[in-house]
């Protein structure tokens, strides 16, 4: 079933026959469900995946840039015809300086995904992990009693490469200073 085929046209009107949102969620959902199909064919075909049928890793929507509207530090999202829902937006400094160009409009948007969102306590963890990355080594250390440390040898490669370098560069000294 492609994008713009009768029978996508025809699921979209029975599932706005039978939910009273607007019919954009319907064909953004048909959008995203055939693009996690052909994904999972692929990955199937290939032998990569060992589940039976495609499963969604994460909750998450896409919205048409129809459905926004920016206001302030909200968005408003239209549900049902006169209907909205206003989400407070939380964001960075990095991500301040697109919201400041999509407010006075010079930046354009496209299609929004929302995803679930959870928010941590840090000030007082059940659990923790450790790292610490040398050039040697990467070392992990958790709350429940596990260490992991990788050893690598990046910083002998670096420092036989840098050697090797250095004998080349003294023999083409040599070799000029003798012409």
């Amino acid at each position: 079933m492609l994008l713009g085929s009768p029978a996508l046209e025809s699921s979209s009107m029975k599932s706005k026959k039978r939910w009273d949102y607007s019919t954009h969620y319907c064909h953004l959902a048909c959008r995203v469900a055939t693009s996690m199909l052909k994904s999972f064919r692929r990955l199937k075909r290939k032998g990569l995946t060992k589940c039976d049928r495609p499963e969604a890793k994460k909750l998450f929507i896409q919205l048409d840039p129809v459905l926004v509207k920016f206001e302030g530090d909200r968005l408003r999202i239209s549900v049902k015809p006169r209907k909205f829902l206003y989400i407070q937006l939380r964001f960075g400094d990095y991500q301040r300086k697109f919201i400041e160009e999509w407010r006075s409009g010079k930046l354009r948007v496209g299609e929004i995904s929302i995803n679930e969102n959870k928010d941590v306590d840090l000030s007082n963890p059940d659990d923790w992990i450790a790292i610490d990355i040398n050039e040697s080594n990467v070392t992990a250390v958790s709350s429940n009693p596990h260490i992991l440390r990788i050893e690598n040898n990046l910083r002998t490669i670096h420092t036989t490469y840098f050697n090797i370098i250095r004998r080349i560069q003294k023999l083409i000294r040599l070799i000029l200073r003798a012409y």
